[in-house]
């Protein structure tokens, strides 16, 4: 059975970009414009999603804020961050606690994928 994963991304460019790639790869998407309409969807879909791949910066709460009010609803999901900061940023910012999988953005298709294989 194929994987589900959760996008959250405010850029609709890229958001639509990983939805195709992840399909085309045999994953099933679930796709959210901000981090709250992707912890609305998690809470909707609860133990339907295997993946969470989340932008750091989105509005209405961001992919950080997301994050952890998922793991209330479940602790051991696997996660992946995208963002256009420097690991440097990311790090001081919202990953100093938590060790987490980031891709950098821009990031090519294929390293995409990679990482989220290598994840889920």
């Amino acid at each position: 059975m194929a994987k589900t994963i959760l996008v959250a991304e405010d850029e609709r460019i890229i958001r639509n970009l990983a939805e195709i790639t992840l399909k085309k790869a045999g994953y099933q998407v679930i796709t959210a414009n901000d981090g709250q309409e992707a912890v609305d969807i998690y809470k909707e879909n609860a133990g339907t999603i295997d993946l969470l791949l989340l932008d750091i910066m989105m509005p209405n709460k961001n992919g950080w804020e997301a994050y952890t009010e998922i793991r209330e609803e479940n602790k051991d999901i696997p996660v992946v961050f995208c963002s256009g900061y420097s690991d440097d940023v990311l790090m001081e910012e919202y990953l100093h606690e938590t060790p987490a999988d980031i891709i950098q953005k821009p990031y090519r298709l294929n390293t995409l994928l990679e990482k989220i294989e290598s994840v889920i």
